[in-house]
């Protein structure tokens, strides 16, 4: 949090920038626009016109678009937070479980499960934090996925922290851009766009009627990176122009296979020497006539219909596309098993946990950036609750800003035999415990699996009461080492 106020001169800049409709921004917010429609499963309109190509071809012809960047994206999101780690603010337990249901009442681990897929996306995301008034809900969490939805703005005085920020956002017809800082947050909207309209839309007017003092006297925001920023946070890029790069190439060579495939099904028919008045129009799966004879109408051969019949190798370039998306995958650390969810059996789980290791080790190296961006999020939340409720031992918290993260051992859990056994050995060990293996094997917060192992060990007992209510004889215990034949 910046220390000291901003500068008038530097807040003056960015206002420039805000009511001449960010064009500096402009670059990066196209870029990361083109990634979001990829990842939003957008990609067939992202397909070009080919040379020549007049707007009825292109909309005639048939597309498509595969899942690539989408797919790659959740794939290496999707361990860091499967499970969570536990939170705790080491000398202030009671603002640590304030805040812990505040995060649990507003389902902050989902929240920073999208925030870094997006953060792997763009390069950046952001979560906006707000007090709702709501004591079952007292706090609310909004994300900003990239930079075409947030501008930060880096400190003055001190590299790679954020200082202030802009959000982005349009709802109908109008662009509104939010100017937040410490100390105040200004609003610009520009004119309702009119139908048609393509020139004037991103100029703003300052809204002084819905503008005001900063309500909690800090940012309300934290960011989180793709990478940390070391050498300023205008250099933190994310994977979606690479990924929205080979989606494109991949959708073209997809797009020519299902035009390939289309007029295989229904290919040219060809008249020969048919009458020369006659002049059909093509149309696929009717005639053109053709002349083999043009010189000598009169003494033609008998007429022949045949199909312009082209020798398709489909397979082939289905197999091009697949060595591509497999090449890629390897550059990217992505298991070939993880994109594709195929069914093909492997040698042993210990193989599958071999090719999996890798997406584990990514999630382990990516908890320690995001101890810092969890430690921002959590000193804004308690700032804000403080206050906004008037919470003294909030403002504590949020003051020494120590916030302990405890995630779960990073490993493949394949389920079977040798689970059990590690698992099993990890508790004679004292390594590990009932509470952090389900943990792990469930995605639950530390309280949900106290609560689970509770209820799992009351459950025998209820069964019993039930079975002698209802007169029903319980069934004998199942000794699991006898079962097993040991």
């Amino acid at each position: 949090m910046p220390i000291e106020p901003l500068p008038d001169d530097f807040l003056s800049a960015i206002e420039g920038e805000i009511l001449a409709g960010l064009p500096n921004e402009q670059g990066r917010r196209e870029v990361c626009l083109r990634s979001a429609a990829y990842y939003a499963l957008r990609g067939v309109d992202m397909i070009p016109h080919r040379e020549a190509e007049d707007d009825a071809d292109y909309r005639r012809r048939p597309k498509r678009s595969l899942p690539f960047a989408r797919r790659v994206v959740t794939v290496l999101a999707s361990q860091l937070y499967a499970p969570a780690p536990a939170r705790s603010l080491p000398g202030h337990e009671g603002a640590a479980d304030w805040l812990n249901a505040a995060y649990d009442a507003a389902q902050v681990n989902g929240v920073w499960q999208q925030v870094d897929r997006m953060s792997h996306l763009h390069g950046m995301a952001a979560i906006q934090v707000a007090a709702t008034g709501d004591p079952a809900r007292p706090l609310s969490f909004q994300v900003w996925s990239g930079w075409h939805e947030i501008v930060p703005y880096e400190a003055p005085w001190k590299a790679n922290e954020v200082a202030c920020c802009v959000t982005i956002d349009c709802a109908d017809n109008r662009t509104r851009y939010t100017f937040w800082t410490p100390e105040f947050f200004r609003v610009y909207e520009t004119d309702q766009l009119r139908p048609g309209q393509t020139a004037g839309g991103r100029l703003p007017r300052f809204r002084p009627e819905l503008s005001g003092q900063n309500p909690y006297g800090v940012l309300p925001f934290a960011f989180a990176w793709f990478e940390p920023p070391t050498s300023g946070i205008d250099a933190c890029g994310g994977l979606g122009p690479f990924l929205s790069a080979i989606n494109s190439t991949l959708d073209v060579e997809a797009s020519d296979l299902a035009q390939a495939v289309q007029e295989y099904h229904a290919p040219m028919g060809v008249a020969f020497d048919v009458d020369v008045a006659a002049n059909p129009v093509r149309v696929m799966g009717r005639f053109a006539r053709l002349a083999s004879l043009p010189t000598d109408l009169e003494k033609s051969p008998p007429g022949r219909l045949e199909y312009l019949q082209a020798d398709l190798d489909i397979e082939g370039g289905w197999t091009n596309i697949r060595s591509v998306i497999d090449s890629e995958l390897e550059g990217l650390g992505v298991p070939v098993t993880s994109y594709r969810m195929g069914s093909k059996p492997l040698a042993s789980g210990a193989a599958l946990a071999i090719e999996q290791k890798p997406l584990a080790d990514y999630a382990t190296e990516r908890r320690q950036p995001f101890r810092r961006y969890e430690r921002d999020l959590a000193v804004a939340s308690l700032a804000v609750g403080g206050t906004h409720y008037d919470r003294a031992d909030l403002l504590a918290a949020a003051k020494e800003g120590r916030l302990s993260l405890a995630w779960p051992g990073a490993q493949v859990d394949l389920p079977g035999p040798e689970r059990d056994a590690q698992d099993r050995a990890a508790i004679e060990l004292g390594i590990e415990s009932p509470v952090t293996i389900a943990m792990r094997r469930y995605g639950l917060t530390r309280e949900q699996a106290i609560a689970h192992l509770a209820q799992v060990a009351a459950d025998p007992g209820l069964v019993r009461e039930a079975a002698a209510r209802l007169g029903v004889p319980t069934p004998p215990a199942v000794d699991p080492v006898q079962t097993n034949g040991g």
